[in-house]
């Protein structure tokens, strides 16, 4: 029979939060916006970048990433670089955050800061 999937059913309730937000966000710009995503190859990061680059209203969204192989894989990028808005940075790094940030309305805040995981990527 059918079992619920916790995993799932969290990605649905992340897809739904993220509609209702960029069609606020689209709807409160005078024009399209420019949203970039930080933790861009982590579960919701990747997801939202998706959700994200598949809404016509969003004018450009960009993704900060640690791992260009990783980008690859998760967001479908060919050159993966600042050509196709994927730029390579660190949230805890500032240094690292200005071009992925010129121009930019709204940071979508996906990135994990701790440990765990995450810090080998």
């Amino acid at each position: 029979g059918w079992k619920p999937n916790p995993e799932r059913t969290y990605m649905l309730h992340l897809c739904l939060a993220a509609a209702a937000w960029t069609s606020e966000l689209a709807n409160d710009a005078a024009s399209s916006p420019r949203v970039l995503v930080t933790g861009a190859t982590g579960r919701t990061g990747s997801a939202l970048y998706l959700q994200l680059k598949a809404d016509s209203r969003i004018a450009e969204v960009r993704a900060l990433v640690r791992n260009v192989t990783k980008a690859r894989e998760l967001l479908g990028c060919k050159a993966c670089d600042e050509s196709e808005g994927v730029f390579v940075g660190d949230v805890t790094k500032p240094e690292t955050l200005t071009a992925a940030s010129t121009g930019i309305d709204t940071v979508a805040i996906a990135a994990a800061v701790g440990g765990g995981a995450s810090q080998k990527e």
